[in-house]
């Protein structure tokens, strides 16, 4: 980072970018992002990350002493009570069917080196490993059809949402949002569904709105 005049210079693996900056956002004590215009009158943003919270505050106090940065304080964390539930990842409800698909190609590889004749005795062992497959993940979505709700508390935590229960807190390092209805949406991160549901379409709202507001990167697609 560095900062000329009223311009902020900032170099990355990625590239280069220069506009002056006009309001500065914390985000945690250690982070936040500035915005302002390019040289082609564009809105520019970026995201600064120090590696404690001294470096940043001295960053910042620069950027306010030359540039004369808007800047928005760090806001008290927020917990919102929510219904969720965790879902099964789809890839889950095949991997045993997957399983029993190649134990039973293996058979029959193993059965055609050694030139065995196909028996009416294998034939039925091979359906039965089938069958146990289709079932593992019939069962597997069943239970995910039968989850219950449990009452959680979601809050931004850096980049991850946190989402509290009884049981512990579990971190969504989020990619989608996915809404089912007007009151229900989805978290969905590497490896990780979780299906929250609000009183009203307005909290939905609300509540979905602050979370794409910390994490522009992540997508919000409709599945209704």
């Amino acid at each position: 980072m560095y900062i000329d005049d009223d311009s902020l210079r900032v170099s990355t693996t990625e590239g280069t970018e220069e506009f002056r900056p006009r309001r500065l956002s914390w985000k945690s004590p250690n982070q936040f992002t500035v915005a302002g215009l390019g040289k082609r009158q564009t809105l520019n943003r970026v995201s600064l990350r120090f590696e404690t919270a001294e470096k940043a505050e001295l960053a910042a106090s620069a950027l306010k002493v030359a540039a004369k940065v808007l800047e928005e304080p760090l806001l008290p964390v927020e917990e919102v009570q929510v219904k969720i539930r965790f879902l099964v990842n789809p890839a889950m409800l095949i991997l045993p069917l997957v399983f029993f698909m190649f134990l039973f190609v293996r058979v029959l590889a193993v059965l055609a080196l050694n030139g065995t004749s196909f028996s009416p005795g294998d034939f039925w062992q091979l359906a039965i490993l089938m069958i146990i497959g289709l079932e593992a993940a019939f069962i597997l979505y069943l239970t995910q059809r039968r989850r219950k709700w449990v009452t959680a508390f979601l809050r931004i935590e850096g980049k991850f949402v946190s989402v509290k229960t009884k049981r512990g807190s579990d971190p969504v390092l989020l990619k989608t949002i996915e809404w089912r209805d007007a009151t229900t949406f989805v978290l969905r991160g590497p490896a990780t569904k979780i299906e929250v549901s609000l009183s009203t379409a307005s909290e939905a709202t609300r509540v979905a709105g602050k979370i794409t507001s910390a994490f522009p990167e992540a997508k919000e697609v409709q599945v209704r």
